[in-house]
């Protein structure tokens, strides 16, 4: 490892547990990086559920350039915990469900018009329903970007201790 990659290997933020209320829903967020990896823990100690999902540097980093705002996996990180500190009013943090991604899909593709079709299999939607995703939005004067992060059930537990 160069000294540059240590140093800003150094510099990423570790945050232990974050809370996050998102449509109503009471949630915390454990974020945690190493040098080439992301690990995100969405808790909801409501219901004693966990999702989770650990993203390569290079996943994080195709993500961003297929959303038209590259950036480094550096700057990824600090820009997520920057949103979970509720640092500034350029970056917002959402949780979807799979059945809020398909609503917004279907509303985007009948020109911001609510539908109530569903456009995929029930099996498959059933599938996903276990999934959630966070969703990081960078909003700067002339773009709205988003970078969903979609995380798995990992299964019920015992919230942690704060």
């Amino acid at each position: 490892m160069t000294a540059a990659a240590g140093t800003a290997l150094a510099d990423l933020p570790q945050l232990a547990l974050s809370p996050l209320v998102c449509r109503g829903v009471q949630y915390q967020v454990g974020v945690s990086a190493s040098a080439d990896e992301l690990r995100i823990d969405l808790d909801e100690p409501g219901a004693g559920l966990r999702w989770s999902a650990t993203f390569h540097a290079r996943y994080l980093e195709d993500i961003t350039q297929k959303a038209g705002s590259a950036k480094r996996f550096e700057v990824f990180v600090k820009m997520l915990c920057a949103a979970l500190q509720r640092q500034g009013e350029a970056l917002h943090l959402d949780v979807l469900t799979y059945a809020d991604l398909q609503v917004l899909k279907t509303r985007k593709a009948a020109g911001a018009s609510a539908g109530s079709g569903a456009s995929t299999s029930t099996a498959a939607a059933q599938a996903s329903s276990n999934k959630r995703y966070i969703i990081l939005t960078y909003a700067s004067e002339f773009d709205r970007v988003h970078f969903p992060l979609p995380l798995a059930c990992v299964a019920a537990h015992f919230p942690l201790p704060l």
